[in-house]
């Protein structure tokens, strides 16, 4: 079992916040989450249930990575095909969870738009051609 930490005030290691707000857009102070290594750094606290689910993932994943959290991050950054298929792992995990807790069609469905469009567009995943609808279906193991 992994001890995971989160820090709610300070920003993930420079190189890394760099790298992906240069690459992806994102920000850590407009509500962006980043795990290195056991440790989450994010804003909104406390962090939402699901939320929380896909971290853990990356938590599990990095931890486990052959070099450390280091080299996750450098291959995370250079091959789409890998940040794809560390995504997906986390993202079924989160709509998983979601769907244990909210039982509501409706919901369920701008829940797992919201996370595909996430997976194609903020983590340029459109580069291996993945379309809204292939993500939508991943995510559910379809």
């Amino acid at each position: 079992m992994q001890i995971i930490q989160i820090n709610k005030s300070t920003r993930p290691p420079e190189i890394i916040y760099e790298t992906a707000q240069k690459m992806f857009g994102v920000d850590f102070n407009k509500g962006a989450t980043f795990t290195v290594g056991n440790t989450i750094h994010s804003k909104e606290f406390p962090i939402s249930d699901d939320l929380l689910e896909h971290e853990q993932v990356h938590v599990i994943q990095q931890t486990n990575y052959d070099g450390g959290w280091q080299a996750w991050w450098d291959r995370y950054f250079e091959d789409p095909y890998f940040r794809y298929v560390q995504e997906l792992e986390a993202y079924q995990k989160q709509y998983k969870y979601y769907c244990s807790k909210h039982k509501d069609r409706n919901d369920r469905a701008k829940f797992l738009h919201i996370i595909s469009t996430h997976l194609t567009t903020i983590y340029g995943l459109q580069a291996i051609g993945l379309s809204l609808k292939q993500a939508k279906d991943r995510i559910q193991l379809k």
